[in-house]
């Protein structure tokens, strides 16, 4: 796991952990409130930034702790679309508490294993090739880890 500076609060981890982002108001329900997502690792990956928002909101839509394995795929139709993705993202969640609110904090959903491959094609024509594959891991022990704050 990262070495991520914990604080008592969402907004004051964020501001110190420049890699993390939070989840949208949208996909927050009563199992999945203040969740915070470490992409880091798609990081220098060559994706597009129109790709990597459909990666981070399929990311906050799926994600939660009992379920840490997303499929991602670029949503389109065949007679379209020139450029098309799809794999899998693997999760190691970090659950924080605190002893002064005796509660969790947050969570923080650390990417750990990535296996996409990227597609394009010229024509409508054409089959698609291959422009692009990450398959990279940093660790092979998605259990969930606990941590507490004072």
């Amino acid at each position: 796991m990262k070495n991520y500076t914990l604080l008592d609060t969402v907004g004051k981890t964020l501001k110190a952990n420049k890699e993390l982002f939070q989840i949208e108001k949208y996909y927050e329900d009563k199992y999945k409130n203040n969740y915070l997502y470490d992409l880091s690792l798609l990081d220098d990956k060559n994706i597009s930034t129109e790709d990597m928002e459909d990666i981070k909101k399929e990311c906050m839509k799926c994600l939660t702790m009992a379920f840490k394995e997303v499929f991602v795929w670029s949503k389109s139709d065949i007679y379209m679309s020139f450029n098309y993705f799809s794999g899998s993202l693997y999760f190691k969640p970090t659950t924080v508490y605190s002893n002064a609110k005796n509660k969790r904090v947050y969570v923080i959903m650390q990417l750990v294993k990535v296996d996409i491959i990227f597609k394009n094609r010229n024509s409508l024509y054409n089959d698609y090739t291959v422009t692009n594959e990450i398959h990279e891991t940093i660790a092979y022990n998605m259990e969930s880890i606990d941590l507490e704050i004072a």
